[in-house]
């Protein structure tokens, strides 16, 4: 890829994820549509929380011992603000 066409100023009068759009632009013009670049709102979680596993997940009226464990949302998701704007972003291939 030609890193001379490949920009991403975040500059205040634009909204991160209008930043992110027009580099994912940027991304499919490089590499002559081969790669995609897609945002989209984002639902899952963003914060740690708690779920059990092993076979109570499904069956949690039969089976009596289960174990939950603590998912630590940061493992995965970066600094967090108090603005709720979630997007992922993800790139396809033809």
């Amino acid at each position: 890829m030609d890193k001379t066409k490949f920009s991403f100023d975040l500059v205040d009068k634009y909204t991160p994820e209008d930043v992110i759009k027009k580099s994912l632009v940027q991304i499919n013009d490089a590499t002559q549509g081969y790669v995609k670049g897609n945002i989209e709102e984002y639902g899952g979680p963003i914060r740690s929380y708690t779920k059990q596993t092993g076979l109570a997940a499904t069956l949690s009226s039969i089976q009596t011992k289960s174990e939950t464990i603590k998912v630590d949302i940061q493992e995965d998701l970066g600094e967090q603000s108090k603005e709720d704007h979630r997007y992922e972003v993800f790139l396809t291939v033809k």
